[in-house]
């Protein structure tokens, strides 16, 4: 028996001992399940019944891994699911309704992100869970790789914010949860005196347009700067009534001349600026300071920028408004 032959069986004997002996992972054999948690303050309960003792609550986005499911479905209100037995970050085990989690991929995990984004932005929801859902969103932002998905989700927890502060009731911003969520938000939020309420500051919308403007999804930003409160009241001072117009829609047009929304904000242009007409020619209609030059001058200075953000949309509806806001400004002579 030659040495070459000893030497092969020899190699051979210790893989195949090497193969019997090493114990078997099941998780090389199936990949590990787990499952996103799609709502907020979801109960994690000892055994699958909504009456068993409650573990734990779990806030939206957490991924839990999946252990097993219940034989059979489960009917709570008007949603019928399984009950799932996942594992936590600290190792608890628990049982969680399938109405509130979805599967969970790591290689979908960006798009499994943008559907929850679009679900929960859509849903009937409370203060507490907008706050959930955009402590969530800034925290994901900053882990996903894809640029597009990164500004939709920063997007996103902007559109959240906006929920969460529209759903503060009024005269309630000085206490318990409401005010630590305000002092947290300070530096995004500006409190508009006039109606009552806290909005977003249009200036975190057209920063995060400039982030992403070499993006698509840039567009979808501008247009929600565009549409954004811009707090304060104008009292009749017409030149305000412009600027506000120009920060707005016209800052939007200027930008995205040929964008997804450029019709619609056109359409706005013209209704306001008609409006404007109809009213200078009612002898009843006065705005403040018009009789002054200077307000006269700032008024003409406002529309001619008007003009000049329209100009770049192309149409023929583009010539109309210009020559209609060329009226208000012969008005003003």
């Amino acid at each position: 028996m030659s040495s070459s032959y000893l030497i092969k069986l020899f190699i051979f004997s210790t893989i195949l001992i090497s193969f019997i002996y090493t114990p078997i992972n099941a998780n090389n054999l199936l990949q590990e399940k787990s499952r996103i948690i799609t709502a907020s303050a979801v109960r994690v309960r000892s055994n699958p019944q909504t009456s068993s003792q409650e573990i734990t609550k779990l806030s939206v986005g957490t991924i839990v891994k999946e252990i097993e499911k219940s034989d059979r479905k489960e009917k709570i209100g008007q949603q019928e699911d399984f009950w799932y037995q996942v594992v936590l970050s600290d190792g608890k085990q628990g049982w969680v309704f399938g109405a509130f989690t979805k599967s969970f991929e790591t290689d979908k995990q960006e798009q499994i992100y943008i559907n929850l984004l679009n679900d929960r932005l859509t849903a009937k929801t409370s203060f507490n869970d907008q706050v959930d859902l955009v402590n969530f969103l800034e925290r994901i932002a900053k882990e996903v790789k894809t640029p597009t998905i990164s500004a939709e989700l920063e997007l996103g927890a902007l559109l959240a914010l906006r929920q969460s502060l529209h759903s503060i009731p009024f005269d309630k911003d000085d206490s318990g949860l409401y005010k630590s969520w305000l002092k947290k938000q300070d530096p995004k939020i500006v409190y508009n005196e006039p109606a009552g309420s806290w909005e977003v500051r249009s200036d975190m919308f057209w920063d995060l347009q400039k982030k992403y403007s070499f993006l698509p999804v840039g567009d979808k930003i501008a247009w929600e700067a565009a549409r954004n409160v811009i707090p304060g009241e104008c009292e009749g001072y017409f030149p305000c009534y412009i600027a506000a117009i120009n920060l707005s829609l016209g800052e939007y047009l200027s930008l995205y001349p040929n964008g997804k929304y450029s019709q619609e904000a056109l359409q706005e242009i013209q209704d306001v600026v008609n409006g404007f007409l109809e009213d200078l020619k009612n002898p009843e209609q006065s705005y403040r300071f018009l009789d002054e030059a200077e307000s006269r001058k700032d008024a003409q200075g406002q529309l001619n920028k008007l003009q000049k953000q329209i100009s770049k949309v192309p149409g023929a509806k583009t010539v109309t408004i210009s020559k209609q806001i060329e009226q208000l400004i012969q008005k003003l002579n």
